[in-house]
């Protein structure tokens, strides 16, 4: 695997963001940098010139203006996934970022909410519905803890590295999710399937 810390972007070929016709067609990681050396994206194809036909971010980063696109090729289109996820993980690229921070606001509620809810299901002894803790470990928890719909994958903030957003296993997040319910003092479920409710509703994909 290539180790993100040791690439020389510079070194890389690259074309001009409004040259997109002339892309190439071979598999690759393609970063998307300002006149800054900023990189304001990172993503994957196994054919750019394709991808780029209609891509979702051509006309945000056409605004920022002065965009490079510039390639990583790789030997395997295989490699691509892990790849994409280490360097987004690496540069911390702010339109890569920047919509995962408010994926939960159609579907979370107050701390005040759920705590009333909490509460009234404490009384009559059982664990409070997925979709209330769900929503509340969403609200509170989603400067820390992210469910990333574009690569179907969690991330964590600061895990592996300060002020970076690092990818982890569906296994980890069930864990702190499970410690979080438990230090919530709810102890009334009975079965993983609710934890697995709880995260499905704070992933905003219930």
């Amino acid at each position: 695997m290539i180790d993100a810390e040791k690439i020389n972007l510079s070194s890389l070929p690259w074309l001009p963001l409004d040259e997109k016709l002339a892309f190439p067609r071979n598999p690759a990681i393609y970063f998307a940098i300002d006149s800054q050396g900023v990189i304001q994206y990172i993503g994957r194809s196994i054919d750019p010139k394709n991808r780029w036909v209609s891509h979702h971010k051509y006309e945000e980063l056409k605004a920022i203006g002065d965009i490079k696109i510039v390639y990583l090729f790789v030997d395997s289109s295989d490699l691509l996934p892990e790849l994409e996820s280490t360097m987004i993980s690496w540069f911390n690229p702010p339109l890569n970022i920047a919509k995962f921070a408010t994926y939960a606001q159609e579907k979370t509620m107050t701390i005040e909410d759920w705590e009333k809810q909490v509460q009234q299901e404490a009384k009559k002894g059982k664990a409070p519905y997925a979709d209330v803790i769900g929503a509340e470990l969403a609200e509170q928890y989603r400067r820390r803890l992210l469910w990333v719909e574009e690569f179907k994958s969690w991330m964590e903030y600061s895990l592996l590295s300060n002020g970076v957003w690092s990818f982890v296993s569906d296994t980890y997040a069930t864990s702190a999710v499970y410690n979080i319910i438990r230090s919530r003092g709810i102890r009334q479920f009975k079965s993983v399937s609710y934890v697995a409710n709880v995260i499905a509703y704070s992933s905003n994909i219930a």
